[in-house]
């Protein structure tokens, strides 16, 4: 007779925040940027940590878009049919969230703030690792062996790329990599949108109620 066991607190709390992902998500970022329509930073516009956090926060969004777009490539039509192994998810389990985390410090270094870039780091940190292990969870429950294999040769977060590998040729559903494509640049119109917050603020169009460092 099987007896089904009940979920652990634990399995419990994962199962809600990755279900919450979405609208917990679109929430924050609409608090965000509620926050910088009335906050600017305190650091001289042409000083050099203002360039240097500027530039950079340039570089690592590019790089966490290209990086998406890279990643949903591999998994265009075979999310919920095999488990992907080739191309970005040779090298590590979660490319997705590797360069959304790459393009959100990106998006915080653009703000100009430092307290800004921490609480990114922050919040990603405390809830995207359970989803990780709840979508882990479910590939290990739908492919059993096969999973395991590869969580044993391959890193969840931190990609070794000396285990690259990719097929010459890849079939990819065209709709689904179209829809992924435009999830991914979000983060160059963020980017965008922040710097034109900050030039509203410059010319006193938009109020500034607080600066932070």
């Amino acid at each position: 007779m099987n007896v089904n066991t009940p979920p652990s607190p634990l399995a419990k709390l994962i199962d809600r925040v990755s279900r919450s992902r979405t609208g917990a998500a679109r929430k924050s970022a609409f608090l965000f940027a509620g926050l910088l329509l009335l906050t600017d930073h305190s650091w001289s516009k042409t000083g050099f940590l203002d360039i240097f956090l500027t530039t950079f926060g340039l570089i690592l969004v590019g790089v966490g878009t290209l990086g998406r777009v890279w990643a949903s490539m591999y998994i265009s039509g075979y999310k919920d049919k095999d488990l992907v192994t080739e191309g970005a998810y040779s090298i590590v389990r979660n490319p997705l969230y590797v360069f959304s985390f790459i393009g959100a410090v990106g998006v915080g270094c653009a703000t100009g703030s430092l307290v800004w870039i921490a609480f990114l780091i922050v919040g990603f940190l405390i809830y995207y690792p359970l989803t990780m292990v709840d979508e882990e969870q479910r590939l290990a429950d739908k492919y059993g062996q096969k999973f395991s294999d590869y969580v044993h040769r391959t890193p969840r977060f931190i990609p070794d790329f000396s285990l690259y590998h990719e097929s010459e040729t890849y079939l990819v559903d065209t709709r689904t990599y179209r829809y992924a494509f435009f999830d991914a640049v979000w983060f160059v119109w963020v980017y965008a949108l922040i710097q034109l917050i900050e030039k509203l603020h410059e010319c006193g169009i938009l109020p500034t109620l607080f600066r932070i460092p």
